[in-house]
């Protein structure tokens, strides 16, 4: 019995082992426990017991020590709070109805004038409450809120935003209304759209065919004023096609008038080299520039759902080569 124990104290993995054993066993018989930073509860049995959150759907972290004999370590408990009923459940979901519109706003001030990407949150803080939604147009905005720029129109688009709510088995839903517009532009930009055809067609336009840490996607005024050779004079990117309309850079250009990506990765169209691009990706947001497939016909080859945090944009290089680029949204 001494050699086990000499062993034990010895050796860190056996010690944590026991110290495992014994506290699952105070969960059943009541080892000896003590809370660092206060006194446990305890019920009429005078047995030490952790109470949950009043609060329904909140979790709360409970410090606690495990001591058996002169081993002692530090355990964290998670405790989940009381379960909403009925009549609570119904009254959470009406208040989260009521908030939910200024949760998704973003950097907008209303629905009424939607220029900035809004912010579809799937989850309800310290509720337990997941949000999934369903949009009636993402020709010009995407699952996760993002505005699809190319597609906005300055007259505005209305957009029906259902909000399904859910709680363990119950459900509810709520309805927003939307109305999109392109961005305000701002001075760089303004210039941009008054530069005439004939500037645009004598300004030099670089390209390449190597996609730099960075790309850019003009905003719908830069592509409606065709100023795509002028962008490169005004900005330090490149264009990656003639037609493609997509811009690259090693360093980022904070005031770029579009979209601004990180990009992860890039790859042809090898089954190898496809494969690892996918690799761990169920889903993604999908823009087609200057490419055969459209974003229908591209989603089921690639067998990804609409959604994400991850960007795929389908695009010819300079040098003609069929490419996806993989970012995040910076």
């Amino acid at each position: 019995m001494k050699r086990i124990l000499k062993q034990i104290r010895k050796n860190p993995v056996y010690r944590k082992a026991v110290i495992v054993v014994l506290f699952s066993v105070f969960l059943f018989i009541c080892v000896y426990i003590r809370d660092n930073s206060r006194k446990l509860m305890t019920d009429e049995n005078g047995r030490e017991i952790i109470k949950r959150s009043s609060e329904a759907g909140k979790e709360e972290s409970i410090e606690l020590k495990v001591k058996a004999g002169e081993v002692e370590e530090s355990v964290s408990i998670t405790v989940s709070g009381q379960a909403f009923g009925g009549e609570e459940l119904k009254k959470k979901f009406e208040e989260t109805s009521e908030n939910l519109e200024k949760l998704i706003l973003g950097e907008n001030e209303d629905l009424d004038n939607v220029r900035e990407d809004l912010n579809l949150i799937t989850e309800i803080p310290d509720t337990g409450i997941s949000v999934t939604w369903e949009l009636d147009n993402y020709e010009v905005m995407d699952i996760r809120g993002g505005l699809r720029q190319e597609n906005l129109i300055e007259e505005g688009t209305l957009v029906k935003l259902t909000a399904l709510l859910r709680y363990e088995e119950e459900k509810a839903a709520c309805e927003f209304y939307a109305r999109v517009f392109p961005p305000r532009m701002n001075s760089s930009e303004k210039m941009i759209q008054k530069i005439t055809l004939k500037q645009e067609k004598a300004s030099a336009c670089p390209l390449t065919d190597q996609v730099g840490t960075y790309l850019y996607e003009p905003n719908v005024a830069i592509l409606k004023a065709g100023a795509f050779r002028s962008l490169t004079q005004t900005y330090p990117v490149m264009k990656l096609h003639l037609s493609s309309h997509l811009y690259t850079s090693a360093s980022l250009v904070p005031d770029f008038p579009g979209r601004r990506f990180r990009v992860e990765s890039v790859s042809g169209f090898g089954k190898k080299e496809l494969k690892a691009f996918l690799k761990d990706m169920d889903k993604a947001n999908i823009t087609i520039r200057n490419f055969p497939l459209s974003v229908a016909e591209l989603r089921k080859r690639l067998k990804l759902k609409e959604g994400g945090d991850d960007y795929i944009f389908a695009t010819t290089l300079s040098g003609g080569q069929k490419v996806l680029i993989r970012g995040k949204k910076c």
